[in-house]
């Protein structure tokens, strides 16, 4: 069943502001432990895209990849950073990636890094890994192969992942559809991450959207929400 937009945007902006308790990325060093739920502003906190780096059971999860992106990201983040789920393949949603691609790496990630998005992001994401080709290799014979390896360079993507689920590691599930990606945790909790141009709101306990029949907007965030403590 679903719910009117309007309990939606409550809910969020009740997130939102419930925060105000917590420790923030602004107020104070952000302690997250391994069990809980949070998701974490990430990028310029005025920018116009959605954005979140969702730290859910010890996994890392980035939600959006706008310009500016890796500001509000540490090197523990980037270097243990598990996937990015993109909300469109617009240069306003994407002009980041190449920035988590490349600092990702030099923090220490390990293996090629999983890249979800909408159709097209096969290709999207093929032409960012040649197009930094020579770089990589530039970067290596300069600077030596950083601590992850070469091939941790790599983006990788899952074919055919229009609307079905994208990551699953039993505690956290992530399935995509055109619309956005809930997010499920320990089979209790599920979240909702929408863009502007998200027109379809499923049933779930916590939502971060925009409203497209009213214009109204939570993104982006301003402060950490812990949806699990």
């Amino acid at each position: 069943m679903r719910l009117p937009f309007r309990s939606f945007l409550l809910a969020s902006a009740f997130l939102i502001s419930a925060c105000s308790g917590h420790q923030s990325t602004e107020d104070a060093e952000l302690v997250i432990e391994p069990h809980q739920f949070v998701l974490i502003p990430c990028g310029p906190v005025t920018g116009d895209h959605p954005c979140a780096l969702a730290s859910i059971g010890g996994k890392r999860i980035l939600f959006g990849a706008p310009a500016g992106v890796t500001s509000a990201l540490s090197s523990e983040d980037l270097k243990l950073l598990d996937a990015v789920m993109l909300f469109s393949l617009r240069a306003g949603d994407t002009n980041g990636l190449s920035e988590v691609r490349n600092q990702s790496w030099e923090a220490g990630r390990d293996a090629p890094l999983l890249v979800v998005g909408p159709s097209g992001v096969d290709a999207f994401v093929a032409g960012l890994n040649q197009a930094y080709e020579m770089a990589d290799a530039l970067r290596i014979v300069e600077d030596g192969i950083p601590a992850g390896g070469y091939d941790a360079a790599l983006l990788r993507t899952i074919s055919g992942a229009q609307q079905n689920t994208v990551f699953n590691t039993g505690d956290v599930v992530v399935v995509h559809s055109t619309a956005g990606y809930s997010i499920d945790y320990l089979e209790a909790t599920r979240v909702w991450l929408s863009s502007c141009k998200s027109e379809t709101v499923p049933e779930v306990d916590y939502a971060v959207l925009c409203d497209p029949q009213t214009g109204a907007d939570v993104w982006p965030l301003e402060r950490a929400v812990f949806v699990k403590e």
